[in-house]
């Protein structure tokens, strides 16, 4: 009767002592601009495995403060780009086939901001959700058509997953896209 009453007044306690879903959240606005190497941690997300299609594979940082002040979804100054980078308040945009994020642990929902220079062609970025080597769902969003900067917000929920690749597909530019990211949920 005493661990009964016990356990009824620790109760609450345990639940608010439980550790929280493990998760992050990268801003990337901790970084110094310029390159980072082919390995990004940041908000407790890892990025990896950056394909390109052509030249070299490493991430950078982009001060993107001028670019993207007016798009929704950017958290000022810094993007994660890709390859290339350009000093200042401006933002280049690389070459992209896919990149890899993970948290290290099981998840059911990631998000992320892209921005993209448009004109591509019919192409699509796909997120496909990973447990394993099991693909366990994919969420595919068209790239837009006409020529400019465009904002697109991804996401996949409701599927477990331990890492997330983010692949172009599509028939122009062997799937490629070209883009800067910002604000990863997870």
């Amino acid at each position: 009767m005493r661990t009964a009453r016990l356990l009824a007044l620790l109760g609450p306690l345990v639940l608010l002592s439980s550790p929280a879903e493990a998760g992050g959240h990268a801003t990337f606005d901790g970084l110094v601009e310029g390159p980072l190497g082919p390995v990004v941690i940041d908000g407790g997300i890892t990025f990896s495995n950056y394909i390109s299609g052509v030249g070299w594979f490493d991430f950078s940082c982009e001060d993107a403060s001028t670019d993207f002040s007016g798009f929704a979804g950017f958290s000022p100054p810094n993007v994660l780009g890709f390859q290339g980078w350009s000093p200042g308040g401006g933002a280049s945009f690389s070459r992209v086939m896919s990149f890899e994020f993970t948290t290290g642990q099981v998840e059911s929902t990631a998000s992320l901001e892209l921005y993209v220079i448009g004109d591509h062609g019919g192409n699509v970025v796909t997120l496909e959700a990973w447990q394993g080597t099991v693909l366990t769902g994919t969420r595919s969003f068209p790239l837009p058509t006409a020529l400019g900067v465009f904002h697109l917000r991804p996401s996949i929920a409701g599927v477990a997953f331990d890492h997330i690749v983010v692949r172009g597909n599509g028939p122009w530019q062997q799937g490629a896209f070209f883009a800067c990211i910002d604000e990863v949920i997870v």
